[in-house]
């Protein structure tokens, strides 16, 4: 058995983190000193710590890896929820995949005109009171008025 302390040294987890998981639930302690409340850790829960990183870099919320732990799965439901999970990342990367594509259109409008293109949105908001101010200049100037 190790204490909170080696535990947290072997599996470099914080403290905070092994204390955390024990509170949600995720990782309980193997054994809690009735008399002192010192958490102890068994060697083999180190495997299980190391799944539960293996899914956190995978992108699993705690309450996803909290089922993959504890919940009897068929090969084909750990097949399903992976595949969900690829389904998810190809599509965030295609949102990032079209911000990035945004952000070279952004540059190339700098680089070949010298400012940055503003898209005209409209949308309806309710009534509220404004402050206006007029001035007279030329597209250059307007960085300047702010």
């Amino acid at each position: 058995m190790f204490k909170i302390s080696e535990f947290s040294r072997l599996s470099r987890v914080s403290l905070k983190t092994l204390r955390f998981y024990d509170q949600i639930g995720i990782l309980k302690p193997a054994d809690i000193d009735k008399e002192t409340g010192y958490r102890f850790y068994a060697a083999e829960q180190l495997v299980t710590l190391n799944r539960i990183l293996m899914y956190k870099d995978l992108g699993f919320t705690l309450q996803q890896i909290q089922q993959l732990l504890h919940e009897e799965m068929s090969i084909d439901q750990l097949q399903g929820i992976f595949r969900q999970k690829e389904r998810e990342v190809e599509r965030l990367l295609e949102e990032e995949q079209a911000r990035l594509n945004r952000i070279k259109e952004r540059l190339l409008s700098i680089e070949q005109e010298g400012y940055i293109e503003q898209e005209v949105v409209f949308k309806q908001v309710e009534a509220q009171k404004v402050v206006s101010f007029r001035s007279e200049g030329t597209v250059e100037e307007i960085p300047m008025l702010f």
